[in-house]
């Protein structure tokens, strides 16, 4: 999966966690993949990010190798 492009939406705080939690899109050529992420209360943008991508590297494709997850240099986070 090579990401072009990464969205945030529909943030808010968990009622019971307390931690900030959000979609995160990540759209390449073919596919768009949803993944709903978690950080500390308060963390910026790129906390709720990295834990999205470490969800998308457990997805038994990645993690096998089958496929690879890589970035564009130019991707944009809206």
């Amino acid at each position: 999966m090579h990401v072009t492009r990464i969205e945030l939406s529909d943030r808010f705080v968990d009622p019971i966690e307390r931690d900030d939690c959000a979609r995160v899109w990540f759209h390449s050529d073919h596919t768009v993949t949803q993944v709903d992420a978690r950080a500390q209360r308060a963390a910026p943008k790129p906390e709720l990010i990295r834990d999205a991508i470490r969800q998308l590297r457990r997805m038994p494709e990645i993690r096998s190798g089958a496929q690879a997850l890589s970035f564009a240099s130019t991707c944009a986070m809206h």
